[in-house]
């Protein structure tokens, strides 16, 4: 497989009012690529300069809603960024929030001082509070760039772009470009004239005019792209934007795409086909379970067909297969699990790593287990924390099942109160073995002979409830308010 060095993908952070918009245009006025006099260029969602023959890719709009929808998703959009901090104003809070954003991305970054041509500039106050952040500049000891520099002069521009370049090199992305092009979705828009376009940065691969794309669950041809200029362009590389027609329907920003080859475009379809006819039968095995609460609804792929009945016929009754399968976890089968917000178990299968990010920017939990007990247990822990009191319930007191007497064909629990008090016409559940297998209602309280309308801790009393349970020694009584 052939790799190429790709372009690196900048995003510039900030503060509001702090320069970033400023800076994105005296970068653009001087060094966008293929630059022509009077050109207009188009908002695609990302552009690129260049440098001594050296090509970066900026996403535009400081702090890009594409960029914290697609970290979100798990998608590697950016590789490096700029935090950018006004000499005058220093770090706020927002240059804190970018702050976490970058360090949540774990990418690596170059500090950008603004405004220094200002009277109330001050330079090493910025440096010392970046420092109360753990964000140690060069000056002070660190490893963090800062570039000084002023967007109305220019002066520190060129100097910014050779250090993204140089923190780039130091750990350049090399992606290979004979693989099917892969990538995110940035923008999304609807021109009057052109109708539906879609703006896509390549992380690898090469996407050329008429490939096919699939993304969100659909397929797109790419009928025509366009760059930041306007111009129509054949084939875009690792770490450029293009704006391409052909999408039928807009997809989501952040949204990963990979092009297929015209091999794959049938496959592709008979897929999505399978993937409807799956929605519809997922949607009403959980049509049946709408009406009960305590469920826990789940796909469950196996490595073979007899773990897989193995499985389900051990697993608690509280769990609800509602999808099941032989063989690794599919795209598809993780955008359904999305759809219907349902877990994916998987037995002796780990999932491949792009599988793993799907699931992680889908927000579906995919779990696997390599030992059939060690499955089984941890849902048995879950079904009896599911049928624990809800958190909307307080708890007003407990009472221990010490014997179970029977007065004119009425089963009356003989109890010591162990926690709180109970009162009569309190809402109960019967717990054995921390599990409840019951509620119901107390109606009657007596010690000894005498009806209490309450009793409290260390009391014994005899306890009648309303529906009748078939409580034994050793159960536990809970009383609760909702």
């Amino acid at each position: 497989m052939a790799k190429v060095k790709k372009a690196p993908v900048v995003v510039v952070l900030g503060h509001v009012d702090h320069g970033k918009t400023s800076l994105l245009d005296r970068i653009r006025q001087t060094h966008l690529v293929d630059k022509e006099k009077g050109g207009i260029t188009q908002s695609i969602g990302a552009w690129q300069v260049e440098l001594k023959g050296k090509k970066i890719t900026f996403i535009d709009t400081p702090g890009h809603a594409a960029f914290s929808q697609m970290r979100s998703r798990g998608a590697a959009v950016a590789d490096i960024a700029v935090l950018v901090v006004a000499a005058d104003d220093s770090v706020m809070p927002q240059t804190k929030e970018a702050i976490k954003i970058i360090t949540q991305a774990g990418i690596p970054f170059v500090v950008a001082v603004t405004k220094i041509d200002l009277p109330a500039a001050d330079v090493e106050k910025v440096k010392a509070d970046l420092a109360r952040e753990n964000i140690v500049v060069e000056a002070y000891g660190g490893q963090i760039v800062m570039i000084p520099l002023s967007n109305k002069t220019g002066q520190g521009i060129d100097e910014l772009l050779e250090m993204i370049l140089l923190t780039y090199e130091m750990q350049p992305v090399e992606v290979e470009v004979d693989k099917s092009a892969e990538g995110f979705v940035l923008e999304t828009q609807f021109d009057k004239r052109r109708g539906k376009l879609v703006s896509l940065i390549i992380s690898q691969g090469i996407l050329k005019q008429g490939e096919f794309v699939s993304c969100g669950g659909r397929i797109a041809k790419v009928r025509a792209m366009y760059n930041d200029q306007g111009k129509a362009v054949k084939e875009a590389r690792p770490g450029e934007a293009v704006q391409v027609w052909g999408f039928e329907e807009l997809p989501q920003v952040g949204e990963i795409f990979t092009s297929l080859g015209k091999t794959k475009v049938k496959k592709q379809r008979q897929r999505d086909n399978l993937v409807a006819g799956l929605d519809a039968q997922i949607r009403d095995e959980l049509a049946k379970l709408k009406d009960k609460k305590k469920i826990i609804p789940i796909f469950l792929k196996a490595q073979t067909k007899g773990a897989l009945e193995a499985i389900v016929s051990s697993l608690p009754g509280e769990v609800k297969v509602v999808y099941q399968g032989v063989g690794e976890v599919t795209e598809s089968e993780i955008e359904l699990a999305s759809t219907f917000g349902v877990e994916i178990i998987t037995f002796q299968l780990p999932a491949k790593q792009r599988i793993v990010n799907l699931a992680q920017a889908e927000g579906v939990k995919l779990t696997n287990y390599e030992v059939i007990y060690k499955l089984l247990e941890e849902f048995e822990k879950r079904v009896l924390k599911l049928l624990e009191p809800t958190i909307d319930q307080q708890i007003l007191g407990r009472a221990k099942v010490i014997k179970v007497f029977q007065i004119e064909k009425k089963k009356i629990a003989g109890c010591q109160v162990i926690e709180g008090k109970i009162e009569i016409k309190d809402k109960v559940e019967l717990l054995r073995q921390e599990k409840i297998v019951g509620k119901s209602k107390i109606i009657s309280l007596r010690q000894g002979k005498e009806l209490r309308q309450k009793v409290g801790k260390g009391d014994e009393c005899g306890v009648f409830l309303q529906p009748p349970l078939d409580f034994r020694p050793g159960d536990v009584i809970c009383s609760y308010r909702e």
